[in-house]
C-alpha cells in the first residue's frame, strides 16, 4: 500500500494553513554552468590519476554520474498543509511532536524556506518552499504549536549549494 493511500486512511487533524509548492527548489543550469562543472570534474579526475588515487578519480566520476541522475528532474508541485496535530508535506505528515525546531529564511525571489528540525528520522532537516505564502502567517501560526529558531540564518554550506547550485 502506497504512502498517499495509508494518509488517506489516518486523521491528521484540522487543516488550518495550505498551499501548493514545488517539493524542492529549482536551479536553472545554463549551458555555462554545465561547462564549468565539467571541467572541474574533469580537473578532479585528472588530478586523481596524477596523484595516483584511482579511486578518488572513481569516486568524483560516480557522484557527477549521482548529481545528473537525481538533478535532471523537475520538481512535482506538492501539496502542503499545516493542520492542528502536524505537517503534511509531500503525502507524508509529520507529527508536531516529532518536530524539534522550525525556522523560516525569507530572502525573495532566491530562498523562501520553512525549514524543520525533526527529532528522529532520516532526514534531520527538511527544507519546505513557501511559494507566494505568507511567511508571517505560517510563523504565527507554527510557533504557537513547536519552537522557532530565532535568527537562523543559512549556513555556509546551505548557501554554497544554492549559489553552486548543487
Amino acid at each position: 500500500m502506497d504512502q498517499e493511500k495509508i494518509n488517506q486512511k489516518k486523521d491528521f487533524g484540522r487543516e488550518v494553513i495550505s498551499w501548493q509548492a514545488p517539493e524542492f527548489a529549482e536551479h536553472n543550469r545554463g549551458k555555462w554552468w554545465i561547462f564549468c562543472m565539467t571541467i572541474i570534474a574533469i580537473s578532479l579526475i585528472i588530478y586523481g590519476i596524477l596523484a595516483e588515487s584511482v579511486i578518488f578519480s572513481i569516486v568524483i566520476i560516480l557522484l557527477v554520474g549521482v548529481f545528473f541522475l537525481t538533478h535532471n528532474q523537475k520538481p512535482k508541485i506538492v501539496k502542503i498543509a499545516l493542520t492542528n496535530t502536524g505537517i503534511i508535506f509531500a503525502n507524508r505528515f509529520f507529527p508536531f511532536e516529532d518536530i524539534r525546531t522550525f525556522w523560516i529564511i525569507y530572502n525573495p525571489p532566491e530562498i523562501k524556506t520553512l525549514n524543520l528540525r525533526m527529532n528522529r528520522g532520516v532526514f534531520k532537516e527538511i527544507a519546505i518552499q513557501l511559494g507566494d505564502r505568507d511567511a508571517a502567517e505560517i510563523r504565527a501560526f507554527l510557533s504557537t504549536e513547536i519552537p522557532e529558531w530565532k535568527n537562523r540564518k543559512e549556513t555556509l554550506s546551505e548557501i554554497l549549494i544554492r549559489v553552486l547550485k548543487l
